[in-house]
């Protein structure tokens, strides 16, 4: 029997994706709240079983983050590609602390949206350095 290109001989096809998982447990974050979204609930809109979803995410308190620790390591690269110079880490720095602040700041408000909290963190941010 051949095997078709691209296919792999090795474990199951993915199930699903983190992004899906995520897309999934953010649309139940904003209609449930955090608390009020249990794991089930999570698996149960992406259309895999607890078990499962527990192979992609450690807890449900992971999954907000996304693989955050992924998407750093990419700005990191991309910050090393740069002259060593101040601004790039400056900018890093400050993206990471508007990035952190707004999604405590959802946490504590999860009826608000997070890109809105997002955007207002930088508007806020730019008035403040250029009023005019």
């Amino acid at each position: 029997m051949a095997i078709p290109h691209g296919a792999s001989l090795l474990g199951r096809p993915p199930a699903t994706s983190h992004a899906e998982i995520e897309r999934a447990a953010f649309r139940l974050f904003a209609q449930r709240g955090f608390d009020g979204t249990t794991l089930d609930a999570i698996a149960g809109e992406v259309g895999i079983s607890r078990r499962t979803l527990l192979r992609y995410y450690d807890s449900k308190n992971d999954i907000p983050w996304g693989r955050f620790a992924e998407t750093l390591d990419g700005f990191r690269a991309t910050l090393a590609g740069l002259p060593d110079d101040l601004l790039p880490r400056l900018v890093g720095q400050v993206s990471l602390a508007l990035t952190l602040s707004a999604y405590t700041h959802w946490l504590d408000h999860p009826d608000l949206a997070l890109h809105d909290l997002l955007d207002e963190a930088m508007s806020g941010l730019r008035n403040y350095l250029d009023p005019a």
